[in-house]
């Protein structure tokens, strides 16, 4: 509103301008030019009449005669200052006007005045003489013509400042019906704009919005359009987000309340992360395929250098039994983590002490990450590849041994050179495996997909929703597996 505003007064005091400064001019000329037309006539005859006093004395020798040629040449001085001060500002008029004197100058200084005297000393015959050469017609002749050019060319003058006026009304009529168009045109843009910017982003948020209230929870919602309505729909988002999360654990809790356990809550509480690290950014979301007892767990232990040890697991089965094995998985690769052991020693010691676990089976993956040293150790068994995400692109973090079972096995270590600024992004099963619609599984490849969607400069928090994100909208719910993403940014937090 303001940008019209803006055009409006411009167009609008750009005409009014034009039509003052028209008028102004118009004006001036008017009361110039059409005095100076009678005056210029009035100088004619008092030409005139100089010429016939000055041959009246010529022919009868009466000096009554050369009252005539004298009142001729008062008017004429006269008339030739009103001229110069109407004539002001037309250079072209101003010359011919004093063309005009310089030729009466002639004919005053060279004739006139010559014969005059020559009458006045009794020299008739001399002043015959000269008048008989028709030298002074010639010059008064020519005196008479400029005369007449001036007249003309200043009622032409007039006549053109006349037109100049239809000219200016004209722009007038044209600059309204401009002012009108761009009022119009500036309107539509307005329209155009707030439909685009506001209207359709509107429309659009109402539409998600209806969809997460019909109850598809896992629609995310998409956050575009000017600030304030990026700000409202990420404020939706957010509520979205938290209740999805609440439904799930309502699921889960009634769940569990059918299974009349209060193990299962015991043990829940017993495989939360431990906490936030002082050195490094974790984010983890687990999303159980059913009740609070989640096969899958994670958790980051801190140490000196600033170091850190983490570990994702996955633990076959859901239920107490698949908790308790959890649980104990927990214990056993604590301690060895934390005391700085490798990932591969880690592991291999956390399997002979485990002891046997007749069918049950885990997948886990390791890492002990030195951000003094720069050197990213991990071990792998039989877990879906870790990712590190870099400048360079993202290199995998692939198996260095067999799952852990009631079989014996041996894991490597493997190593990687991080910097400040790098993301490890670690996941289960339940990710890749994902069932999709057409019956496929989500794959490893969309999972690599969405982290480098988010970028290396992303936070934990956001890689880690989005992976879950993915699960829950590309998925058939409920899951078949429990769904793990956990996120560390390699750097202080």
């Amino acid at each position: 509103m303001v940008f019209i505003a803006l055009i409006t007064l411009g167009v609008s005091g750009w005409s009014a301008y034009s039509n003052w400064n028209a008028k102004q001019i118009v004006e001036g000329q008017q009361q110039t030019l059409l005095p100076a037309t009678a005056n210029s006539e009035a100088l004619l005859s008092a030409l005139v009449n100089q010429e016939s006093g000055e041959r009246g004395y010529l022919i009868t020798q009466q000096p009554s005669y050369l009252g005539p040629y004298r009142q001729g040449q008062d008017q004429e001085a006269d008339l030739v200052v009103r001229l110069q001060q109407e004539l002001a500002g037309q250079p072209d008029l101003v010359g011919e006007l004093r063309s005009v004197e310089e030729l009466h100058h002639t004919w005053v200084t060279q004739v006139a005045e010559p014969e005059i005297a020559d009458i006045r000393s009794g020299n008739v015959a001399a002043a015959v003489a000269a008048e008989s050469t028709d030298a002074g017609q010639h010059d008064f002749e020519n005196l008479r013509s400029a005369v007449d050019t001036l007249s003309a060319d200043i009622r032409a003058q007039s006549a053109a400042s006349d037109a100049s006026v239809d000219s200016a009304l004209d722009r007038t009529f044209y600059l309204a019906i401009l002012r009108a168009a761009a009022v119009i045109a500036v309107l539509a843009l307005v329209w155009l704009l707030i439909r685009r910017w506001v209207n359709d982003p509107i429309e659009q948020l109402a539409s998600e919005v209806r969809t997460v209230a019909g109850g598809e929870l896992d629609r995310r919602v998409e956050v575009q359009g000017p600030p304030e309505i990026a700000s409202l729909g990420r404020d939706i988002e957010a509520m979205r987000q938290r209740l999805r999360d609440e439904t799930d654990e309502l699921r889960q809790i009634r769940q569990t309340l059918a299974e009349h356990s209060p193990l299962h809550l015991l043990l829940s509480s017993q495989l939360e992360p431990s906490g936030n690290t002082s050195y490094f950014a974790v984010a983890g979301r687990l999303m159980s395929a059913e009740g609070v007892l989640a096969g899958d767990w994670y958790d980051a232990w801190e140490m000196d250098g600033p170091r850190m040890a983490l570990a994702v697991v996955d633990i076959s089965g859901h239920g107490p039994a698949a908790g308790l094995f959890a649980l104990t998985m927990k214990h056993l690769l604590s301690p060895p983590l934390r005391a700085g052991m490798a990932p591969g020693a880690a592991l291999a010691w956390a399997a002979d002490e485990c002891g046997e676990t007749d069918e049950q089976f885990a997948t886990a993956i390791v890492v002990d990450l030195d951000l003094a040293t720069g050197l990213l150790r991990y071990a792998n068994a039989g877990h879906p590849e870790g990712l590190v995400v870099r400048a360079g692109g993202i290199e995998r973090l692939p198996p260095t041994g067999p799952l852990m079972c009631a079989l014996p096995g041996s894991w490597g270590t493997g190593q990687l050179a991080v910097t400040e600024g790098d993301l490890l992004v670690l996941i289960t099963d339940g990710v890749v495996e994902a069932r999709l619609p057409d019956g496929s599984e989500l794959g490893m490849d969309r999972v690599i997909e969405v982290v480098a969607e988010q970028g290396q400069r992303a936070e934990p928090d956001v890689v880690a929703e989005a992976v879950i994100s993915a699960v829950r909208e590309a998925a058939v719910l409920p899951l078949r597996d429990d769904a793990t993403v956990v996120a560390v940014r390699v750097g202080p937090a």
